[in-house]
């Protein structure tokens, strides 16, 4: 459920031109200090070990990594040029792909 969590909050954060690292830390900091705590409360979530901050830390540094890997990958396609899919255009008839000349 947080994976899906985190990657919708970023493509509504990419979708609508807001801050990424602002709005992901701000989704960490109510998982772990909110939602970790309420789940362990009811006894759906043990610690271990670990208090909330490890999690928070841990969620940070797991979100940074994730954004800088697609920053990566997104330069990485760009600096190629064209790529696939930019070889195909729509047709007029029907929207079916036809291959660009």
């Amino acid at each position: 459920m947080i994976p899906v969590t985190y990657m919708l909050a970023y493509q509504w954060t990419v979708n609508h031109e807001k801050n990424t690292y602002l709005y992901l830390t701000g989704l960490s900091v109510v998982l772990a200090f909110i939602f970790k705590p309420l789940l362990a409360s009811i006894g759906f979530f043990q610690l271990n070990r670990v208090n909330f901050l490890h999690i928070f830390v841990a969620y940070m540094v797991i979100m940074l990594l994730s954004i800088w890997i697609t920053k990566g990958f997104l330069y990485m396609q760009k600096s190629q040029g064209k790529s696939t899919s930019s070889r195909f255009s729509l047709s007029k008839a029907g929207g079916k792909k036809e291959k660009a000349k």
